[in-house]
């Protein structure tokens, strides 16, 4: 309301003069693309703050005041078609340790489903840093779970500890950051969850000197196989060789590789699925094997950050910008979205640069505790098909609009316009 904004003027001036609010990680100038859900201030917007404060806030016409938003508790998509919720709430020692758990869901789905959203729902929001979601065809998950009957679910640190499992036995879903929307995949788009699939959330508790409960959720939002013509894939990618010299700041240069089937170093050697090594390999191969649509990315490090770049080249040497994060911020971190699908060329090599500050005494390398480092940058994809470029990724309403509205109609509120 006014009275909440006004008590809070200079406080607001201050956090969006120094971009400390909204928190929006991606350099909006970078790319020539926008990204969904974006939440920055153009410098006219700051300016327009700015003024009204050192004015001394007028609240202005109160009949033209936004009303107060409103956020959903069980979904900010819609009903879902599933919600798979902890059998019971799941206790977080107040230890000031990090807790992987490993929650394990049986869909009971007999037979391939393609869903269109899956939303992660914190309980405990105070709790939860973060949680990844996938799902296990072999049921070895599910035998971890049992072999520990006294406590809800199985400690994982390293991914999702399924050892010796073919990376094509799963299929990572999505995740769940403070901050993210779910992504919807609209029109022709789908994710499989093949017949008699678990559903495996990973969860993140960070540390805490508070003992605290937790019973967080996942709802699932299907569609129907027939409208699913392009399955959404994904590429893991991940630098496990990473090492930071202590008191130094290190930049880090990857490429993504096709030279096995999952997870990518650059260069020559061990071969890693979720942190397990299972082989080697002596050759890099970076040039995309086909035309892709880029869907989404997750450029990932922890505390020692400090900036990512990921871009592509193009066989004949053009740069085309994918995202940029000048100030890596371990608080405000997701996956973000164009707007568009963004067309890479068969060939090209997707590169990225992320930048890292030690300055402690102690070198750091690749781990899955908070404390520890990561370089991991997820990529939602799918082959390219000729006018990719112009399928819209956000909820796509105009449809509807075209075939329901034939005259102008008054806008609420109205600063801007009168009518559209």
């Amino acid at each position: 309301s006014y009275a909440e904004v006004a008590s809070m003027a200079e406080m607001t001036k201050d956090v969006t003069q120094n971009n400390y609010m909204p928190p929006w990680p991606p350099d909006p100038n970078y790319t020539n693309h926008e990204l969904l859900d974006q939440r920055y201030l153009t410098e006219e917007e700051k300016t327009l703050i700015s003024n009204w404060v050192d004015q001394g806030y007028p609240q202005g016409d109160p009949s033209l005041e936004a009303p107060i938003p409103s956020f959903p508790s069980g979904s900010a998509v819609g009903d879902p078609d599933y919600v798979f919720e902890m059998e019971s709430d799941y206790f977080i020692e107040g230890n000031n340790m990090d807790d992987y758990r490993v929650f394990v869901f049986p869909t009971g789905f007999t037979e391939d489903t393609y869903i269109k959203s899956i939303e992660f729902r914190p309980d405990n929001r105070e709790a939860v840093h973060h949680a990844i979601m996938m799902i296990d065809v072999t049921g070895t998950a599910a035998q971890l779970d049992a072999d520990s009957p006294d406590v809800l679910g199985y400690e994982s640190f390293g991914g999702f500890s399924l050892d010796g499992v073919s990376p094509n036995d799963y299929v990572f879903l999505g995740g769940y950051a403070p901050g993210m929307n779910p992504i919807v995949w609209n029109g022709e788009l789908g994710m499989k969850i093949p017949a008699g699939a678990d559903l495996l959330c990973q969860i993140h508790y960070a540390p805490s000197s508070i003992d605290e409960w937790d019973k967080s959720s996942i709802n699932i939002f299907t569609k129907p196989a027939s409208e699913v013509e392009r399955e959404v894939q994904m590429k893991m990618w991940l630098r496990l060789d990473l090492e930071i010299s202590a008191n130094t700041e290190t930049e880090v240069e990857a490429c993504l590789n096709f030279s096995n089937s999952f997870a990518d170093m650059y260069g020559p050697g061990p071969i890693y699925q979720f942190g397990q090594p299972t082989g080697f390999y002596g050759e890099q191969n970076c040039e995309l094997p086909e035309d892709w649509s880029l869907l989404g990315i997750l450029p990932h490090s922890h505390l020692m950050g400090t900036s990512w770049e990921v871009y592509a080249e193009t066989p004949e040497g053009e740069n085309l910008p994918i995202i940029k994060i000048p100030n890596w911020d371990f608080d405000w971190q997701g996956f973000y979205y164009p707007e568009y699908m963004q067309h890479i060329p068969a060939g090209s090599r997707i590169e990225a640069i992320a930048t890292y500050d030690n300055t402690s005494d102690n070198d750091m390398t690749w781990g899955e505790l908070t404390t520890d480092e990561m370089f991991f940058c997820p990529i939602y994809y799918i082959p390219y098909e000729e006018g990719d470029e112009n399928i819209y990724l956000g909820i796509d309403t105009q449809t509807s609009i075209s075939e329901n509205i034939t005259n102008s109609i008054e806008i609420f509120p109205n600063p801007a316009k009168d009518e559209i």
